[in-house]
């Protein structure tokens, strides 16, 4: 066997078993709930992206770092700075406006923490 078929074969192996280590992380598909715990996600509400185009935000942790959602139609109630709050949501394909700093959800359930 040539050098190059053996080090194709190599390169091919090492792919493959690199690939079949990692875990998935991804974002929801459109139309797909995301639940992690039965209660829903955790989240915390923030406003403090108003002056970027994100009126309301909610942060999830996720893996050490926040994830930002872009809730549509959020309750008046729920729109407090710091608001800790536990939610059920599918994703959305709707136009949030100048907002790039997270998805765009449709909240199915929610409860303040």
């Amino acid at each position: 066997m040539s050098k190059l078929c053996v080090v194709g074969i190599f390169a091919a192996l090492s792919v493959a078993l690199m690939s079949a280590s990692c875990k998935e992380t991804r974002s929801p598909e459109v139309g797909e709930s995301i639940s992690s715990i039965a209660g829903g996600v955790d989240g915390v509400v923030t406003l403090m992206y108003a002056k970027d185009g994100c009126d309301v935000l909610i942060a999830v942790s996720e893996n050490g770092s926040d994830k930002f959602y872009i809730p549509v139609e959020l309750d008046e109630r729920y729109k407090l700075e710091g608001k800790k709050i536990s939610f059920t949501f599918h994703s959305s394909r709707i136009n949030q406006g100048n907002c790039l700093m997270g998805s765009p959800i449709i909240i199915d359930s929610i409860q303040a923490r």
